[in-house]
């Protein structure tokens, strides 16, 4: 594949993970189940991990997995360590906030809106890194 096909898909890439973030906002701001923010940031992180690989060419397993996906970036780029923060705590909103648990867990707004600050963080990182390119 050519580096501009590379590049465009990276972008659709960047691009639904935008959309999520309007969603994850909107939640935030209108109220509703703060797990939807939570779970939509871990979303925006992976995508735009995955972004960045595809942008370098790079080919990635199918996985949900923060910080297999931030480990696979730092091997082309270790200024990516100074995310694994951000990665470790969204990293469990995947599931948990998706599906039933023995207790069901009531998501705050602080948390949620920590959760989508984790996510803006990642993004401004990976954009910035892409612009680099």
């Amino acid at each position: 594949m050519q580096k501009n096909n590379f590049k465009v898909l990276a972008k659709n890439w960047f691009e639904q993970a935008h959309n999520d973030y309007k969603s994850a906002k909107v939640v935030l701001v209108e109220g509703g189940y703060y797990g939807t923010t939570c779970f939509l940031a871990q979303q925006i992180t992976e995508k735009y991990l995955k972004g960045y690989l595809i942008s370098q060419g790079q080919v990635f397993d199918k996985v949900h997995d923060l910080v297999k996906l931030l480990n696979d970036c730092k091997k082309i780029n270790q200024d990516f360590s100074v995310l694994e923060e951000e990665c470790v705590l969204l990293n469990d909103y995947y599931i948990e906030s998706r599906y039933p648990q023995d207790a069901p867990i009531d998501y705050s707004k602080k948390e949620a809106r920590i959760a989508l600050s984790c996510a803006e963080r990642i993004m401004h990182f990976v954009t910035e890194e892409i612009e680099k390119l």
